[in-house]
């Protein structure tokens, strides 16, 4: 029988975590499954948006159409756009999963 395992939650910013994937290190993928899943579980949390039958993310990103009028590498822009749709409680979140910035404000440690 195999046995699969998941790493424990590999942290990095993931602004950084995605400009060392697009420069050749294949092993950032590891923070995109852990940290990156981990940062839109936290968004869903916090929207105030109508859900759809898949959650409050999924509606936002049908109504938006995939972020589309927004830089996702932009966390300004992010950040803008989905606190009009938590009462500006997104904003933080973004900054500690994107930049590594403040984190203790967001309850990570």
């Amino acid at each position: 029988m195999n046995a699969y395992y998941v790493d424990p939650e590999a942290r990095a910013p993931l602004l950084e975590a995605q400009a060392l994937f697009d420069a050749g290190d294949k092993e950032q993928a590891q923070v995109f499954y852990t940290w990156g899943a981990r940062f839109w579980r936290e968004i869903e949390n916090v929207l105030t948006n109508q859900p759809n039958q898949s959650g409050r993310l999924s509606a936002l990103i049908l109504q938006t159409r995939n972020f589309s009028e927004i830089d996702l590498n932009d966390p300004v822009a992010l950040a803008n756009l989905l606190d009009r749709h938590s009462e500006d409680r997104a904003s933080a979140i973004v900054r500690c999963f994107l930049q590594g910035m403040a984190c203790e404000s967001v309850g990570v440690e």
